[in-house]
């Protein structure tokens, strides 16, 4: 029996009207065996504007998720290795704001927000900290399924009540959703959601004329014609196709699964100015290096 999976994956950061991106994005679609047993890894991460360095948290989050977290027991739930792995990378940027120049202000130190979805089998785990958001469109359906860990003062001003790296300790938000062919996911920041409405992302998420590979390019464009000062990131996942063939009787059978991985070469958009897209855990533990590398520079 050999079963064929099928993801199309869209991406897109950009610093918009910002000197500098805060934001980091990162997909990682691992080869068969480990894809059985560990699934697909996206995440998106926001840091605080009110810091110089939360892009550093941002970075740091994305690479050492993905890193860490196929680095985990496979006897380990993935609930179980993706928490873990958060909480790790929490305590991790809370030290290094407490050992900075930052340890008396960690507004200004290595906080960001992160939320990461793992697509293993038919479902999809979300794990969430802070207010960027994941969605599911399902047919017509357009939920959002995570809660934005954010208090108003008033209708414009807030402040963020959960992040990574802000505290010691940290309660990771997390939801498990069946999945079924055609259902697409987007994490997305606030530069983005805050600026474009729920209808005019399903519009885009349901739109036959856009290629699926472009339709994160499609929002965060969108996103600044609408007029956002902030960046702007989007990853959209698309459940295209989850296919059993049993090869003794040459039938081919469908099945309605919320999971869609392409095991061929996710093509990104030339436009990211920000992104993290990693064919191996080798380059992804690059990446982490050299992260830590830049961390090592700043402290």
């Amino acid at each position: 029996m050999q079963r064929k999976l099928k993801v199309s994956v869209s991406q897109a950061s950009v610093a918009g009207r910002k000197p500098v991106n805060q934001d980091a994005i990162g997909c990682f679609i691992p080869p068969n065996l480990e894809l059985e047993s560990k699934g697909l890894a996206a995440i998106i991460c926001d840091g605080i504007s009110s810091s110089s360095v939360s892009q550093v948290a941002s970075e740091a989050t994305v690479t050492g998720f993905i890193k860490d977290y196929y680095a985990t027991s496979d006897a380990w739930s993935v609930k179980n290795s993706a928490t873990r792995v958060l909480k790790s990378i929490n305590h991790w940027l809370f030290a290094q704001t407490k050992n900075s120049e930052y340890r008396f202000d960690f507004n200004e130190g290595y906080v960001c927000t992160a939320s990461a979805v793992i697509i293993k089998s038919h479902t999809a785990y979300v794990f969430h900290c802070g207010d960027s958001r994941v969605y599911c469109q399902s047919n017509n359906d357009f939920e959002q399924l995570t809660h934005d860990h954010q208090h108003f003062i008033d209708p414009t001003t807030s402040y963020l009540t959960r992040a990574l790296g802000m505290d010691t300790s940290v309660d990771i938000e997390h939801v498990a959703i069946e999945l079924s062919v055609g259902d697409k996911l987007l994490l997305a920041t606030d530069g983005l959601y805050d600026y474009v409405t729920e209808h005019e992302i399903s519009e885009i998420l349901n739109q036959e004329s856009i290629c699926e590979q472009t339709k994160a390019d499609a929002l965060v464009n969108l996103a600044l014609e609408n007029g956002s000062h902030d960046n702007v990131s989007a990853i959209v996942l698309c459940i295209e196709l989850c296919q059993i063939i049993h090869s003794k009787i040459g039938k081919s059978h469908f099945l309605r699964c919320r999971c869609h991985q392409s095991l061929k070469k996710v093509v990104a958009s030339t436009t990211l100015k920000s992104f993290a897209l990693f064919k191996s855990p080798a380059e992804a533990t690059y990446s982490w290096q050299r992260t830590s590398a830049i961390m090592s520079k700043l402290l």
